[in-house]
């Protein structure tokens, strides 16, 4: 049967019922099916279904400790297992330095005079061990994790881009901000260098997160371009934002998003507490054309720090004071949820999973059962 003879109730019925992997593939089904399950009631309905996890991490520093705290969508106390991972994995000394939608973290953690980073899916409680990285992961800003194959087989493809130092280098007769770039392959299971990060003499990247969207990684830079690795050829590339209708010194928490599988941009109005949100779509010889989606007023929300992600089309993420705020940007209606520990996060990561194991590749350790099995690192 094909999606033309499904009913659209029928559709939704079944595919709210699915595992992660059966959804992404939906997706890609046909235009109808890729908008139901971006739709705003549908991510909701779907974790009520299937128990399969849907969130945030927040991170904060206090103290010269990490403090990492995990918000629900659906609002409830943190769960056993982000409790399990948060409080005896990580600890005040580990940390994520990014994350990918099915459902991995990449994590850092000090032990006595060393860094050492995993692999792990917290939801099951799966880790390994990373080779060292020639160069540290000082932070989230700087380094990103895509899932490259996830087929029938619980056995991932991963990779892992990072980039370090900011130097002056030559290249083809200019000068140029460069940083060095490696990657992780989880099939190699090892750190190679791929070609350096080259931006303007002058501009600079990794100030904020990485967002990872249709097979490619990006990044904003201090002179309101895009940085996109293509994970396809290993190859960088750089195109402008959107033009605005204003000019962009009247806008401020300018940050990447990811939005219905795609990149969008976001930028507040400082006037009136307007959030516009703009989508890239086609990609030309001249760069990428950009397209306005939607302007949400957000004044009704207290704001602390202007950080901001779509969960779905119709749920916008924020950090207000003192608590974390889903926004229905369709009703106006909000959840909110008091913060224990992150109270002033400095990076918030997107955290989706299910409850099913995978292969994570390299070393084997004893197989556990339950998030305790983080515990021995």
């Amino acid at each position: 049967m094909t999606s033309k003879e499904l009913p659209d109730d029928v559709a939704y019925e079944i595919v709210s019922r699915t595992c992660l992997k059966t959804v992404d593939s939906c997706k890609a089904v046909s235009k109808n099916w890729h908008n139901m399950i971006y739709e705003t009631s549908f991510l909701p309905l779907y974790c009520a279904r299937t128990k399969n996890v849907s969130g945030y991490f927040l991170k904060d520093y206090k103290h010269n400790k990490h403090v990492t705290e995990f918000v629900s969508l659906d609002g409830k106390q943190e769960p056993e297992w982000a409790q399990s991972f948060v409080g005896k994995f990580l600890g005040p000394n580990g940390h994520i330095v990014a994350s990918c939608r099915q459902g991995l973290l990449c994590c850092a953690k000090r032990l006595a005079r060393n860094t050492r980073y995993y692999v792990c899916k917290p939801t099951t409680g799966q880790w390994r061990r990373l080779p060292t990285p020639p160069r540290p992961l000082p932070s989230d800003a700087c380094t990103s994790i895509m899932v490259v194959r996830s087929d029938s087989s619980p056995k991932l493809r991963y990779k892992i881009v990072h980039f370090a130092g900011i130097f002056v280098e030559k290249y083809r007769g200019e000068n140029f901000s460069s940083s060095e770039c490696f990657l992780f392959d989880s099939d190699d299971w090892r750190w190679r260098r791929i070609e350096n990060v080259r931006v303007a003499y002058g501009e600079f990247v990794g100030f904020w997160p990485a967002v990872t969207a249709a097979g490619s990684i990006y990044w904003l830079t201090t002179q309101d371009n895009v940085l996109e690795f293509r994970e396809a050829d290993e190859s960088f590339r750089k195109f402008s934002l959107p033009s605005l209708e204003r000019d962009y010194k009247e806008y401020e928490a300018k940050q990447l998003v990811e939005y219905r599988g795609g990149l969008g941009f976001v930028c507040l109005r400082k006037n009136d507490d307007s959030l516009e949100l703009w989508v890239k779509e086609l990609d030309s010889s001249s760069g990428a054309r950009w397209r306005k989606e939607m302007e949400v007023d957000i004044g009704r929300v207290e704001m602390y720090e202007f950080k901001f992600e779509f969960c779905n089309a119709g749920i916008l993420f924020m950090k207000a004071f003192l608590e974390a705020v889903f926004y229905n940007v369709e009703d106006l209606s909000m959840s909110r949820v008091r913060l224990k520990r992150a109270s002033n996060p400095i990076s918030i990561i997107q955290f989706r999973a299910d409850f099913e194991p995978v292969e994570l590749g390299g070393r084997r350790r004893p197989t556990r059962k339950g998030a305790h099995a983080l515990l021995d690192v």
